[in-house]
Order: C-alpha cells, then structure tokens, then sequence
C-alpha cells in the first residue's frame, strides 16, 4: 500500500490525538496540562505589558551591550540578530529574551512582575516564581515512558531530570536529537519549553556543547548562539510541540 503525504499527515494527526486523550487520563499529565495553561496565560499578560510600551527589550540589551562584547571577545557578529515574530521560532526566542532571566544585569518580565505584584492569582505567583528559578540548557532525550515521562540528560552537566512532555514522549517524536531547552518546576513535577532542536552528529554544536562545560557563559549570550547554531544546522529539524 503506498502511502501520499496527505495519507501520511491524517495518519501522524490522528496517532498524536490518540497519545494526547490516552495521557490525559494521568493525573500528573493533568497537573502538566494546567501548569502549561497558567504559563500561556503568563506569558500572554506578558505581551500584552511589551505592547503597551511597559517593557523594551532593545534598551535592556543596551544596557549590557559593553558586557556582552567581552563576553564573545569582541565578536559582535556572533551576537547579530533580527528577529520577526511572525515566524515561530523568532517569536519563542523574543519571548525567551524578555521573560526570562538571562543576565545578571538585564531586568526581565518575570522578575517585573514579580517585583511590582502584577499577578495576584495564587497559581500564577507560582508559576511566575518557578519561572524565575528556571534554567535553560541543552539536553539529550535519554529515556521516555508511556505514562508521558521524558529523562533528559544535561550536555553540559551530566545531570539528569525527569519531565513530563506530552510532545517528546509522543512515540512520532525525534529522539535522535539535541533540545536547547528550559525546565520548570512547580508543585512537585518539572515540564519543559524547547527553543530549538538540532541532528546529534554535528560537529561544530557538539564542540560548543563541550565548550560550555569549562567556560560558563550568561544565558543571553548562550541563548543567542544557540539561535545562530539552530539557523545553520537545525531549521529543518523539528519536533513535535504541545502546548
């Protein structure tokens, strides 16, 4: 029987439905799926606060632009970017940058917020602290289970963590490849937000993986070079992504 595309996308929607209702009956899938929906809601109050003009993430940059610099020893074209949010991947890197604490003298929104009380929720207070004590790094998906746990082992220092993903325990998922990723952790499970995913045998990736584990590097500068390495090796790699 041949197969067209088509065929082949029915086929893939359909087998990715059937992953998601069979998790949902998991209660701790069901505490994963709300933690996702508070941090949508987060990060969408987020947006609108930079659409209001409460947040400018080109004067934050400005701020720590002499720093950087001498982080990438006077290498600015490492650091260039120009971000459309439009496209997806541009706008998960645009919300990376402000939402997240990326440099010691770089105010972000999670800490705004946390700071001027802009959520009085007590689901999103938390979720907002876990947000502000989360980390981002790359990762090797190690082990998944079918009751929607991830093992996810650090490249840069061997520690594992396990995570519930509905998306990287989807058995259509890719395996065989690099996640730079940051991990929360709320109310006793960690869940995951991937930016970028990469092959495994690229040369100059794993070689900057290796680097990181001697020369520790701020996450905007990290964050920024993942993003130049995911252009050059890894745009046409994708995972699935649930939200």
């Amino acid at each position: 029987m041949n197969f067209n595309e088509e065929d082949i996308e029915i086929l893939t929607n359909g087998l990715q439905n059937m992953h998601e209702f069979l998790l949902k009956q998991y209660p701790h899938v069901k505490k994963y799926y709300k933690c996702r929906k508070v941090h949508s809601e987060i990060l969408s109050s987020m947006g609108k606060y930079i659409n209001n003009g409460n947040y400018d993430l080109i004067n934050e940059l400005t701020n720590i632009q002499e720093d950087i610099l001498k982080e990438v020893k006077n290498h600015p074209e490492r650091l260039n970017f120009d971000l459309d949010t439009r496209n997806e991947i541009d706008n998960l890197l645009f919300v990376e940058l402000c939402a997240y604490k990326n440099h010691p003298k770089m105010l972000s929104l999670t800490e705004e917020f946390l700071r001027k009380n802009k959520l009085k929720n007590e689901e999103k207070v938390k979720l907002l602290n876990a947000m502000n004590d989360s980390f981002i790094s790359f990762f090797k998906i190690d082990n998944i289970s079918i009751d929607g746990y991830v093992d996810l082992i650090d490249l840069v220092t061997d520690k594992v963590y396990r995570v519930i993903d509905v998306g990287l325990s989807n058995p259509l998922s890719k395996k065989e490849c690099y996640l730079y990723s940051r991990i929360f952790s709320v109310d006793g499970i960690n869940f995951t937000s991937t930016l970028f995913a990469y092959p495994k045998n690229i040369k100059v990736l794993n070689n900057y993986i290796k680097s990181l584990r001697t020369h520790s590097k701020s996450n905007i500068v990290k964050t920024l070079e993942a993003y130049d390495l995911y252009k050059n090796y890894g745009g046409a790699f994708k995972i699935i992504n649930i939200q």
